[in-house]
């Protein structure tokens, strides 16, 4: 069946997407209103639906990659695609139940839509307000035609080298892995059931339940969290009609901020794709995470390196950022490294100049832009990135932005510092015994030499205490 769909879909697509590409390259040339060149792509990117609604999901958060004014048009993409039948959801939902009347309501009107799934919401048998998220038909077999479609036409691009300063094909690549993440609807489960686990232990961050008895390979049923998106506070901010309060709005940028640092540093698990669609302000003044088809996972050596990267970024130590972020990178016979660390080393000095200069809009200074830009050079350097590592990444990208917009004079530098310090005064400070620190010993002197001179004297009055 799926070669049968495959025959008669590639060529339909091909053509289709080699339309629309030549179509908008014929309104960027002729086209003299620059005001509707972005629309004219949202549009597109709408129609073509898919590894496009994804990429122009992306590209609305990379401030390093497009025009503002693009940005501003496809960040309305996030959760637009056009949804299929109700009747056709209903057949998937139950073609793949157990039991048939596990449901006593499904919604008719379309709760929200996304490039891999759309979501009822519904009341089950117990009585509970829940959501099932359900998969897309034949969504795997599309998204793997259409990122080879655009890897064949982009080839001119790769031929002449021009891909490399683009960027495209990492775009093309960021967007396969995630939505092949995405699509995986069991990892999902298994993901959502450890993130439940997690944010018990976190007091401001909350996670839907997710019930196992409900969900299968193409559909998943979990609680419905009410609350209101920080998209929706974003665009309400950005429209001079905020829809919460100032004192609300930085306070946020701090809690969230302090969630995606636990997460990644003490519990070593996050979220691999936290736009402001996929976060939730509750009712009770929780900030809830939602869609967990893609999740990082960091070892504790790379939790080590990562925040010592952070911490000397942070401090403006040049030469030990380079040394850190060397040591998070793949190294082979073919890489240069005393050429990466020589344009490494020039990247993190323009950027250490620009971070406290407030008159530099933040585009220019965002760290996310700055890990992805020094990522991009280690391919260059034939140096290997690991793959968790550049998600890291890629969330700071999806991040800080939110931080900056919910509060403008959000210190990024400041929080991170002031993080670190607690974070290791946690870990190495009065609960510290010897056994402890015998077996923390590597990680504990080299924490003793980065800490600026202020955190040291703070960490040893806490160790004689």
């Amino acid at each position: 069946m799926k070669i049968i769909t495959a025959t008669f879909l590639i060529p339909i697509r091909f053509f289709q997407i080699l339309y629309k590409g030549i179509q908008f390259l014929m309104i960027l040339k002729f086209t003299k209103d620059e005001t509707k060149k972005p629309q004219k792509l949202k549009e597109i990117f709408e129609y073509l639906g898919g590894v496009f609604t994804k990429i122009g999901q992306i590209i609305s958060m990379r401030s390093d990659f497009i025009d503002p004014s693009y940005q501003e048009q496809l960040f309305d993409l996030q959760d637009k695609p056009k949804p299929f039948s109700y009747e056709k959801g209903i057949r998937i939902i139950n073609k793949g139940l157990k039991n048939k009347n596990y449901f006593r309501v499904i919604e008719k009107e379309l709760f929200a839509s996304g490039s891999i799934s759309q979501i009822y919401k519904a009341i089950d048998q117990e009585g509970r307000e829940v959501i099932i998220k359900v998969k897309r038909p034949h969504i795997s077999l599309q998204i793997l035609i259409d990122v080879s479609i655009l890897k064949v036409l982009l080839l001119p691009l790769k031929l002449f080298g021009l891909d490399r300063s683009l960027k495209i094909y990492q775009l093309i690549h960021e967007a396969h892995t995630i939505l092949k993440e995405e699509s995986d609807f069991r990892q999902e489960i298994k993901n959502l059931q450890l993130f439940e686990t997690i944010s018990s232990s976190m007091d401001k961050f909350i996670t839907p339940k997710v019930y196992i008895e409900a969900c299968n390979s193409n559909i998943i049923t979990m609680d419905y969290i009410s609350g209101v998106s920080f998209k929706e506070i974003m665009s309400s901010m950005n429209k001079g009609t905020p829809i919460l309060n100032t004192v609300i709005t930085e306070k946020l940028a701090i809690d969230f901020f302090e969630i995606i640092m636990k997460m990644i540093f003490e519990v070593g698990f996050f979220h691999g794709d936290p736009h402001s669609g996929n976060i939730l302000y509750t009712q009770d003044e929780k900030i809830a995470f939602l869609d967990f088809g893609a999740v990082g996972c960091l070892s504790e050596r790379m939790k080590f390196l990562q925040i010592n990267y952070f911490n000397s970024i942070a401090n403006n130590n040049l030469d030990e950022a380079v040394d850190f972020f060397i040591r998070i990178l793949r190294e082979n016979k073919k890489s240069d490294s005393f050429g990466f660390r020589k344009d490494l080393k020039s990247i993190l000095y323009v950027w250490m100049m620009k971070i406290d200069d407030d008159n530099i809009p933040f585009s220019e200074k965002s760290l996310g832009s700055l890990m992805m830009e020094s990522s991009f050079l280690a391919t260059k350097y034939k140096f290997t990135l690991r793959s968790n590592s550049l998600l890291f990444f890629r969330v700071f990208l999806l991040v800080e932005p939110i931080f900056f917009n919910f509060n403008p004079t959000f210190n990024l530098k400041k929080a991170t510092e002031k993080y670190i310090t607690q974070y290791y005064l946690s870990k190495y400070g009065k609960e510290l015994n010897y056994k402890k620190m015998m077996s923390n010993m590597y990680a504990f002197s080299e924490l003793i030499q980065i800490l600026p001179s202020w955190a040291k004297k703070l960490l040893i009055e806490n160790l004689e205490d």
